[in-house]
């Protein structure tokens, strides 16, 4: 059974329903399934409870009756409470017979939910079950009905005697433990008038059911009064009216036994412990009424005493939803209790009928104060709001909190006096704040910044700013508000007045058009009833809870110049008095701007005089100086004190012609302005330059004074010349840029003596790029100091050096006897910029390459030799650091190729006509794939361009790097997609190597495809290890430590070294093809090989053999103890689709 969801619970009424032994009881729930039946029911119908949970209790009963248990069954479990009983119904037993009983049914409820309960009776039981089951109804209906204790006792005793008990009584306890009987319908009025009796237990009429009842607590029952010792000293009486049993229940009232109700019956065994359960319902329902009724009777006293009192009264449950409001209450509010039932006060929603954060912060206080006080705003029916005094108080039982009683009284005129006398004292402070602000102000700005806030700040206003008249257009110049809510109607204001034409502004007609028209202060006391307000502005306003405004007109020197706004969310209470103190602001303000305007102009004709760019002097009809300003002072270098009465020819240089001067006093006399430039001296002797405009000044028609205003431009002369300069010279190096060095070059071929010869040469920096990422650019630029220093020191003659671009110089020699005296120069001049570079921390060798050519063997001007030098250049960087090249025709036509070819290879990148193909290498051992290296094709029209048609020209511009952006990010993507885990290697050129980011690059990319380190190698050539071995190290060990493998390429070819190989983090060794390829026929390349698996073995090295295509090749290899094998004899580079499926 599970009926209430605890176990005690369970075990306690299964324990008291299997003791009543001769009433079988069934109780159903969900649908009208058995979830219990006591241990009668099995005598009766021979089923085990087990045989019956779950089943439909109308299932035992057979027709016409069974039709009718589901309709009941349905009522019931739907909450309808009603009792039923039926004669002679035919139950179907275990095994199969029909048994005729009476059943008596009834619905209760546990824990609020209905069951349907069903009893099955002997004929014998059945008056007193019948009896005790009409009393419970009777007795609830009167529960619900009576709101009085007398009449409660008087009519359940009436109840009781009228279903056929003999008599009903109950009994007051009296503070003395006497009893007195209240309430005695039925049989024996009389006896029970006069008895006397307690519940002492010591007197004689101190025993007895009602005696024990009243100690033990509970339900006390005589089945014999014939044969019951309890009831001696009261058989004789009991007996005289034939009362044969009786019970005794008491009855709790404020947790105290005050009554006790004596039932009596003319039957013996009337009342049985298997009727107890229903007894302690009866008295349950008793107490339950008692307490009711008390309760009700408080409550309705106190809604009599609301009633009268001026205070809104408001209880709501712990939900925060409304239960009742007094009359006072529903003035204030101007809502009857009906319209106000489960909804939320507005105090703490704003009108809005839910749990807002307001009414949660409300509520925590309250429950944590224990009380909480405020003032605040009521949203009323007729949406008006007024302020409340407000005072909420929880209401607790057995310390739940259960309802909250709200106190509120309606403040409107005291709040109406207050804010006028706040009103006041706020402009008050305004005013004065205001005056401060003026008083110190130096600015315009400042003023009308400050003022928008003040009004925030002193007089509560939502929003305030200020607008000035510009070109007829309105500008918003400051703005201040209350809080973020108002940024929208900011924006709003903006987007509708800000830059907009006055005559414009009449359609959406603002107060402030009136203000600025009129010059006068407007003022709106309630926006929504203003005539004089447009729909458009007055629906903004309420759009964003602007009630009212006024706007005070800022003028300057009588002329309006823009206007201030303050808004506010509530109407304004405006009298005659407020409007003088608005009037007394305006005056202010305008008074202080026009003050500031005017010392604004001085200030402006002080700094035009004083401390301008250009200077000022004036002099006396005499050409006596009477003021200089700080300029002029400046730049003569004089002060004002020495200066001052000076005749004009202290500035005099001497260095005018006489036709000037007589041109300067022709046109002075004739009071004509005259402009030009002056040399003057300065008095330490200098010369200055100075365009100067001389003003004759008239008063009554003779000239008094010259007013000499002018512009220093000796500065701008030297600019001028330094930006010429710098048009032509280097600025790092402060040689000849290209275009001087080709005029210059050009003018020297032109005087080149007969029967000589000239060298045009250009010398590029190796690797410039990686000094300035190693090292910063400021160690490049200082190489490309020394270099230019280097080169200028060596010139002889008119010899000239030039910055041609970036790293590269160029390097003109004449007068030449022969090119053999050329190639001596220029070995000297490499010499000497070779020479080791020392820095802070450390020292740089530089290496160059040198291109060059002849004249007039090869051009007859310097554009032409520079095109052959810089195709000499070509050729030199191809033959090797500090290598020196000279043109040949050949040159040219490689250098015309290398170009075609490396703009076609700008194409492909772009095109994307890079692919990789993959040639496996083999496990020595079991000749299975152990790995792939990744190489680099060019699909060009169609056709697969090997890597010797195009690597030396990829490797030796910058486009290497983007072309290997693209395999290191084809070759992860190819891992990925392979089903077998292989190593794929993927060669790296030094270029690659050198930059930072190759690192990063290559761990995002695996990251990408989500691929482990240990599947990817990267090859390198051994040079790599010669430019910067400590970088190199770094480079390799942070590879190494995502898990990535180093293979060294080619090793044997170039600088190999065992130093490289101890210490550097090295993975795999592959044996150049040019030794595998003559090992059979070479004695020395044999030996190599050999050598060369031994050391990898030694250091714990593998070692890959490239270029294998013969079972030779491969069984020496294989004896030589070789790890892995790479050629033609096991397979050829393949396309990444074949390559899939040779993996298959």
């Amino acid at each position: 059974m599970n009926v209430t969801g605890k176990t005690t619970e369970e075990e306690i009424i299964s324990q008291v329903l299997n003791a009543i032994t001769n009433v079988g009881i069934i109780l159903y729930q969900n649908e009208g399934r058995i979830v219990f039946t006591n241990n009668t029911i099995k005598k009766i119908t021979g089923f085990e409870f087990q045989d019956l949970k779950n089943a439909h209790i109308c299932n035992l009963i057979e027709e016409p009756y069974r039709d009718i248990c589901f309709r009941n069954v349905n009522k019931r479990l739907n909450g309808e409470k009603f009792t039923a009983s039926y004669k002679n119904v035919k139950l179907i037993t275990k095994n199969g017979q029909l048994k005729t009983v009476n059943i008596y049914t009834n619905t209760i409820l546990l824990d609020f939910k209905p069951i349907g309960i069903v009893i099955i009776i002997d004929s014998t039981e059945e008056e007193n079950l019948r009896q005790i089951y009409t009393a419970l109804k009777d007795i609830n209906q009167l529960i619900i009905k009576e709101p009085e204790e007398s009449k409660l006792f008087e009519k359940a005793c009436s109840i009781l005697t009228n279903i056929g008990y003999k008599a009903a009584v109950v009994a007051k306890i009296e503070d003395n433990k006497t009893i007195k009987i209240k309430y005695h319908p039925g049989k024996a009025k009389e006896f029970f008038k006069n008895v006397v009796a307690s519940v002492d237990g010591e007197s004689p009429s101190g025993k007895g059911t009602a005696a024990l009842a009243f100690r033990n607590g509970e339900i006390i029952i005589n089945p014999d009064t014939q044969t019951n010792p309890i009831m001696e000293f009261w058989r004789k009486d009991l007996l005289k009216y034939g009362f044969l049993s009786n019970c005794a229940i008491p009855l709790k009232k404020h947790n105290k036994i005050q009554y006790i109700l004596l039932i009596f019956s003319n039957k013996k065994n009337a009342f049985k412990k298997e009727n107890l359960e229903l007894l302690k319902e009866l008295k349950g329902n008793l107490e339950f009424a008692l307490t009711k009724i008390e309760k009700d009777f408080y409550i309705n006293l106190i809604e009599r005493v609301l009633d009268r009192i001026d205070e809104g009264v408001i209880i709501t449950d712990n939900d925060c939803k409304i239960e009742f409001i007094n009359k006072a209450a529903e003035r204030i509010t101007g809502f009857e209790l009906k319209e106000l039932l489960t909804k939320t006060p507005s105090f703490v929603t704003d009108g809005i009928n839910e749990c807002t954060q307001k009414n949660q912060k409300i509520k925590e206080n309250v429950v944590k104060a224990g009380k909480f006080n405020t003032e605040t705003t009521i949203i009323r029916k007729d949406k008006t709001s007024i302020p409340v005094e407000l005072t909420v108080v929880p209401i607790r039982k057995d310390k739940k909190l259960i309802k909250f009683v709200s106190f509120i009284k309606d403040i409107s005129l005291r709040k109406l006096q207050e804010e006028k006398i706040a009103q006041l004292n706020n402009l008050y402070k305004t005013l004065y704040r205001i005056n401060e602000i003026i008083i110190s102000a130096k600015e315009e700005t400042e003023i009308l910044s400050q003022l928008c806030g003040v009004l925030v700040e002193n007089l509560n206003a939502s929003v305030s700013f200020s607008m000035v008249i510009s070109e007829s257009k309105i500008h918003l110049t400051h703005i201040a508000f209350k809080n973020a809510e108002f940024e929208k109607f900011i924006s709003e204001l903006k987007t509708t007045i800000n830059n907009i034409e006055l005559k414009k502004m009449k359609s959406i007609e603002p107060p402030f058009l009136r203000a600025i028209e009129k010059n006068h202060i407007k003022i709106s006391k309630d926006i929504d009833k203003d005539k004089k307000i447009s729909k458009i502005f007055k629906k903004i306003a309420k759009l964003y809870n602007i009630r009212s405004c006024f706007a005070i007109p800022i003028s300057i020197d009588s002329k309006v110049v823009g206007c201030l706004v303050a808004t506010f969310n509530k109407r304004l209470n405006v009298d005659k008095q407020v409007y003088n103190l608005l009037s007394q602001m305006k005056q202010d303000i305008s008074a202080a701007l026009s003050r500031i305007r005017q010392q604004k102009w001085n200030k402006i004709i002080s700094i035009a005089l004083n401390s301008g760019f250009s200077y000022v002097v004036i002099l006396d009809r005499y050409f006596r100086i009477i003021y200089m300003n700080e300029e002029a002072l400046k730049v003569h270098g004089y002060t004002r004190e020495k200066i001052t009465g000076k005749r004009h020819s202290i500035f005099s240089s001497k260095t005018h012609d006489k036709e000037f001067l007589l041109r300067l006093a022709k046109t002075l006399r004739k009071g004509q302005i005259f402009s030009d430039i002056f040399t003057y001296r300065t008095k330490d002797g200098r010369l200055i330059e100075g365009y100067t405009t001389i003003i004759p000044y008239k008063e009554n028609n003779r000239i008094q004074y010259y007013i000499a205003v002018g512009k220093d431009i000796t500065k701008e002369k030297e600019l001028q010349e330094k930006l010429i300069f710098l048009s032509k010279y280097d600025n790092l190096t402060k040689l000849p840029k290209k275009e001087e060095f080709i005029k210059q070059a050009n003018n020297i071929l032109k005087q080149n003596k007969e029967n000589t010869i000239c060298c045009m040469a250009i010398i590029d920096i190796n690797n410039c790029s990686y000094i300035n990422q190693i090292y910063g650019y400021k160690t490049g630029d200082l190489i490309i100091q020394k270099t230019a220093t280097r080169l200028t020191q060596l010139l002889k003659n008119n010899d000239i050096t030039g910055r041609l671009e970036g790293d590269k110089f160029t390097l003109l020699i004449e007068n030449l006897p022969s090119e053999e005296d050329a190639v001596v120069r220029l070995n000297n001049a490499l010499n000497e910029i070779v020479k080791p570079i020392k820095l802070e921390k450390s020292t740089i060798i530089p290496t160059f390459y040198i291109g060059a050519s002849f004249y007039p063997l090869d051009g007859k001007n310097a554009e032409e030799l520079l095109i052959k030098a810089e195709a000499a250049l070509m050729s030199a960087k191809r033959s090797g650091e500090n290598e020196i090249d000279f043109f040949r025709e050949k040159i040219q036509q490689k250098a015309v190729k290398i170009v075609k070819l490396r703009n076609k290879l700008q194409e492909a990148i772009k095109n994307k006509e890079f692919t990789l193909f993959y040639q496996p290498y083999y496990d020595v051992k079991t000749q299975q794939i152990a790995g792939a290296e990744s190489l680099l094709r060019w699909i060009h029209d169609g056709k697969v361009i090997p890597p010797l048609e195009f690597i030396d020209v990829l490797e030796n511009s910058n486009l290497i790097m983007d072309v290997e952006e693209q395999i290191i990010q084809e070759a992860i993507k190819t891992i990925a997609s392979l089903k077998r885990e292989i190593p794929i290697s993927i060669n790296i050129s030094p270029k690659s190597f050198k930059r930072d980011y190759i690192v990063p690059f290559i761990k995002e990319t695996l990251n990408e495809y989500n691929i482990r380190g240990e599947l990817l190698t990267i090859e390198i050539v051994e040079r790599v290890f010669l430019e910067n071995t400590e970088y190199t190290k770094t480079i390799m060990e942070r590879l190494r430590n995502f898990g990535i493998k180093i293979a060294v390429d080619d090793f044997g070819t170039g600088y190999s070294s065992l130093t490289y190989i101890k210490e550097l983090p090295i993975d795999i060794i592959k044996i150049d093809m040019s030794f595998i390829r003559n090992m059979v026929s070479s004695e020395k390349d044999l030996k190599l090989v050999k050598l060369i698996i031994d050391i990898a073995r030694q250091f714990d090295l593998k070692t890959i053999a490239e270029g294998v295509e013969t079972q030779e090749q491969f069984n020496i290899l294989r004896e030589m103890g070789c790890n892995y094998i790479q050629g033609y004899l096991f397979s050829k580079p393949l396309n990444k689709e074949t390559f899939q499926k040779l993996l298959k």
